[in-house]
């Protein structure tokens, strides 16, 4: 990822009692945590998971503009493939 400045690393969603988060999956180390019961953290903390794989896809599709290496419709299984993984609880 170029110039990216956030948290590098394996980033993936937990569940554990009463909370869920991101963590970076080595070394373990918390980003955010918020409370399971609600709704919308648990969908806000399953997307910022996902955060690097949509950034590298951006980046892929942004290179079509440049140097026509790849057609959008080449990466249409993989994005549909991480909007599921995104939005699914």
């Amino acid at each position: 990822m170029t110039n990216f400045k956030g948290t590098k690393g394996n980033l993936v969603f937990y569940k554990k009692d009463y909370w869920c988060g991101v963590q970076i999956k080595e070394p373990l180390k918390s980003i955010c945590a918020v409370n399971i019961n609600v709704e919308e953290h648990k969908a806000n903390a399953l997307l910022i998971s996902k955060a690097p794989e949509i950034l590298e896809i951006l980046e892929r599709i942004s290179n079509i503009n440049s140097n026509h290496s790849i057609a959008i419709s080449d990466c249409q299984e993989e994005i549909e493939k991480l909007i599921k993984k995104a939005t699914e609880l």
